[in-house]
């Protein structure tokens, strides 16, 4: 199979012309964490064909230009709400024709998950919907900063006192 590097502004032309064309992509950010790694795993983006399902993870564009990969949350008339899964609140509402893709798979250490049944939106729902997932997943992730915070101190110290 043949792969050409493109922008995700070209890539949106592409499907503006009516090319179905699924993109590869290295996500940056850690708002899907712990399901999707920023700088380390990889997704593949189709084009929208059939509609959003709750669960669903979508890129879409923000008012600002940024192009942004979050849950599907809900749908509110002419607007949708996403959550990104290590954040705290659901995201502003955006405009439904700003929706770029759908994510449907991740290569994570080498190992492919398809994200686009009904088994992942489900773990996607439970994900949003459990505030107990979520807090420990805040706790687990504060503490892990809070440790590496003191080891850098650590190695400060002992920095100072080679170098004495």
């Amino acid at each position: 199979m043949k792969t050409v590097e493109i922008s995700i502004s070209d890539w949106k032309e592409l499907i503006s012309q009516g090319k179905n064309i699924p993109v590869t992509i290295q996500l940056h950010g850690t708002s899907m964490e712990p399901l999707i790694r920023g700088w380390r795993d990889s997704v593949t983006i189709v084009p929208v064909t059939e509609e959003l399902q709750t669960g669903d993870i979508v890129l879409f564009q923000r008012k600002d230009g940024s192009y942004v990969v979050h849950r599907f949350y809900q749908i509110k008339g002419e607007w949708i709400q996403t959550w990104g899964d290590n954040c705290r609140f659901p995201d502003e509402p955006v405009p439904a024709e700003s929706v770029l893709g759908i994510v449907c798979l991740v290569i994570k250490n080498g190992n492919t998950i398809w994200l686009n049944t009904d088994e992942q939106r489900q773990k996607g729902i439970r994900w949003m919907n459990s505030r107990f997932r979520r807090k420990m997943w805040f706790f687990y992730r504060f503490w892990k900063d809070q440790a590496g915070r003191v080891l850098r101190k650590l190695k400060r110290i002992e920095q100072r006192i080679v170098n004495e």
